[in-house]
């Protein structure tokens, strides 16, 4: 593994790629090919051209992490990234930083890292990578380490040992520090409150979330903020954690749960359909998520899954399940009667 790589450079192995050379050139990049130039180059690119191989992404990547430097962004190329969940995984296993077939994608990323200023005194606890300042590391750690399991670390920015399963630091990070400590992000509150939603092209392939930290595919949503509508909500986690705009079109289940001190835990989980049946989900990974992909359901028993409500719940699509109308349903009401629709 090299050290101390040349900061503006990116590096192709497997041929020329002249969607990802216009990115890097746009960018301002240094271009170079070959496994020698690997071991100096801040981006390296697999290019995996068409193929749905997954132990091929694997093997392609675990060979270029070996020769990089450890700090590199790793990008592997494919255009069938977009609708190739296994090969999705197997590439992050092995350290691929980012899984991608969108050109745009791409330079926007490769301007992030060129443009983190690099005159910072912050050290990032992952990979080493010197030079950052607190926005750096707030942008970086999600960009670079977006697959890394939570573990317990000290935070470089205020010393505060991190600790699972209390707050894993990429959590801390997010709303301690940065735009969130500036208040130009909002930081993230629970409420108890969550949708999901069960998004269906027409020719029944499914939207899955790549989640951060490893924990597997699972269904776009997330938390209701304060104030926020249950449909607003939902709507706002499939954009932020898949990069596609959803139509809800009914409900399918709802789950409450009595926590202690009387509080209530509950769900609604949504069926929708993508406003853009060409939508190509999300490929740059933040806080929010690795990335996304649409998934044929039938790949859904193969894949690893962050819980068992995908498979379930398409299943439960699958044998026709009444899909009930775009609102609470009288008999829970009362339950979710704090909470906009």
């Amino acid at each position: 593994m090299a050290e101390g790589p040349v900061l503006d450079a990116v590096c192709f192995l497997g041929g020329r790629v002249p969607a990802i050379e216009l990115a890097a050139a746009a960018a301002g990049a240094r271009i170079v090919h070959g496994i020698a130039h690997a071991r100096f180059s801040s981006i390296v690119v697999v290019d995996l051209g068409s193929t749905r191989d997954s132990r091929r992404a694997g093997a392609d990547v675990a060979a270029a992490r070996a020769v990089a430097p450890r700090d590199s962004f790793i990008l592997l190329w494919n255009i069938c990234a977009d609708s190739a969940a296994s090969l999705r995984h197997s590439a992050f296993v092995e350290g691929a930083n980012m899984v991608s077939g969108d050109g745009s994608a791409v330079e926007t990323v490769f301007r992030q890292i060129l443009g983190m200023s690099r005159r910072g005194t912050l050290v990032c606890p992952f990979c080493d990578r010197q030079g950052l300042t607190e926005d750096d590391l707030w942008k970086h750690c999600p960009l670079f380490h977006v697959y890394q399991p939570n573990r317990t670390m000290q935070c470089p920015c205020c010393q505060e040992v991190c600790t699972m399963p209390r707050v894993p630091f990429p959590v801390h990070l997010r709303n301690e520090h940065g735009p969130c400590a500036r208040g130009e992000v909002a930081k993230e509150t629970s409420t108890g409150i969550f949708g999901i939603v069960l998004c269906r092209r027409r020719n029944g392939h499914v939207l899955l979330v790549q989640e951060f930290a490893g924990l597997g595919f699972w269904t776009p949503g997330g938390q209701v903020d304060p104030g926020e509508s249950l449909c607003a909500a939902v709507a706002r986690e499939c954009e932020e954690e898949a990069g596609v705009a959803v139509t809800l079109t009914g409900i399918v289940d709802i789950n409450v749960r009595s926590l202690s001190g009387g509080r209530l835990w509950r769900r609604v989980v949504f069926v929708g359909e993508p406003q853009d049946e060409n939508a190509c989900p999300k490929s740059i990974p933040d806080f929010e998520s690795a990335g996304a992909v649409w998934a044929d359901p039938m790949e859904l028993e193969q894949l690893p899954l962050r819980g068992d409500e995908p498979l379930t719940y398409y299943r439960m699509l699958q044998k026709g399940v009444q899909v009930m109308p775009l609102q609470i349903p009288p008999e829970f009401q009362e339950v979710f009667a704090d909470v906009p629709f």
